[in-house]
């Protein structure tokens, strides 16, 4: 996964849930509703541990986790757009990419086209 991959998944992600994934009080990488936080959303079941909760990027236990779950993936990017999500109101967040996209050299994604996974899985429905 590139960085845009990751940038591209988490905004759409976040623009479509529209709100933090916490507990309540405290952000969660996975909510018990179901919700998901800008890196929650693109760690895998294989690499997800409830362990990780509580646990900011900036830790290197978890640093290291994310950069074998997410190869090719900025630790960096993932912690601005970890610290946005968490600090952030959802009403701003899309000046804030704005501005994460402009530091790391990336584009923002169309927030009217559908991403790769919303098709595939679109495709995937419609066959069954």
């Amino acid at each position: 996964m590139t960085n845009q991959e990751a940038f591209d998944r988490m905004v759409t992600h976040l623009r479509k849930q529209g709100k933090r994934s916490t507990d309540g009080w405290a952000c969660r990488y996975r909510s018990e509703a179901g919700l998901r936080c800008a890196v929650g959303v693109l760690v895998t079941d294989e690499f997800y541990t409830p362990q990780m909760e509580g646990v900011s990027t900036h830790e290197s236990e978890l640093r290291a986790l994310l950069s074998k779950a997410l190869p090719g993936v900025s630790v960096e990017l993932l912690t601005v757009m970890q610290y946005t999500h968490d600090v952030a109101s959802p009403s701003d967040w899309e000046q804030e990419w704005q501005g994460i996209a402009k530091q790391f050299g990336l584009t923002m994604p169309d927030a009217t086209l559908p991403t790769q996974q919303e098709v595939l899985c679109a495709l995937s429905s419609a066959s069954e």
